[in-house]
């Protein structure tokens, strides 16, 4: 079970005050991503989302930590050293969000396909977990309300490395597609990216007014179980 009434486990009033939150701009340094139309990087979308979306979040009373400040990656010397940066940047990420014992983990991504045609942002979540499953419901539903027109709705996963490990609610917030003209140029755009820090905001303040379950804890897979 996610959760439950366990020793230590932890409750909260509704509410984002006091609620740690991690968010995790996804990519960057030698790793920028998708390159999109124009040749936009995803790592430079993610970032300043992500830390409008600190802002606002911090501004509400939360306790907000980034993976990642800074246009870099969190591998180790010793992992490019071994060729292994992909690997060590993904385990340094969830040995962080570990770190911060977590009510939410949301990680910040862009789309891109050969296809100029496909778009709209997408909330992604991993198979089985109910909690997760709700806060990219709740994710998605402002998407679909505050920006650019989406049929998409929340998909789930049940392969990807840092949702499979995480034992708080966690998704991947996938905010448009690069790939397609109309979304890359909004989403190079600082008055977009704004927008979609405040749609997840948004989604996050909703989701946390609700009542929430005391939060137990998973079995947690090793740091070294790095399947991507």
């Amino acid at each position: 079970m996610l959760f439950g009434a366990m020793p230590g486990a932890r409750a909260a009033e509704p509410g984002l005050a006091g609620r740690v939150i991690v968010i995790d701009p996804g990519h960057g340094g030698p790793d920028g991503g998708a390159r999109g139309v124009g040749g936009i990087l995803e790592k430079d979308i993610t970032l300043p989302v992500s830390l409008e979306l600190a802002q606002l979040l911090r501004q509400a009373g939360a306790i907000v930590y980034l993976t990642r400040t800074t246009d870099t990656d969190l591998a180790t010397p010793e992992d490019r050293a071994a060729g292994r940066r992909h690997k060590g940047d993904l385990r340094e990420r969830l040995r962080f969000t570990r770190s911060k014992d977590p009510d939410a983990f949301i990680s910040i991504h862009c789309n891109a396909v050969p296809s100029p045609r496909w778009s709209g942002a997408q909330t992604i979540y991993m198979a089985g977990r109910e909690p997760s499953k709700h806060l990219a419901e709740v994710i998605q539903d402002a998407f679909r309300s505050t920006l650019l027109p989406t049929e998409r709705g929340a998909d789930d996963m049940s392969t990807l490395f840092l949702l499979k490990r995480l034992d708080c609610p966690a998704v991947i917030a996938e905010v448009g597609f690069i790939s397609n003209p109309v979304e890359a140029e909004h989403l190079a755009k600082p008055t977009y990216q704004r927008q979609v820090a405040f749609a997840i905001y948004c989604a996050l303040l909703r989701y946390f007014g609700e009542p929430q379950p005391v939060r137990g804890a998973l079995q947690r897979p090793s740091l070294s179980e790095v399947h991507v």
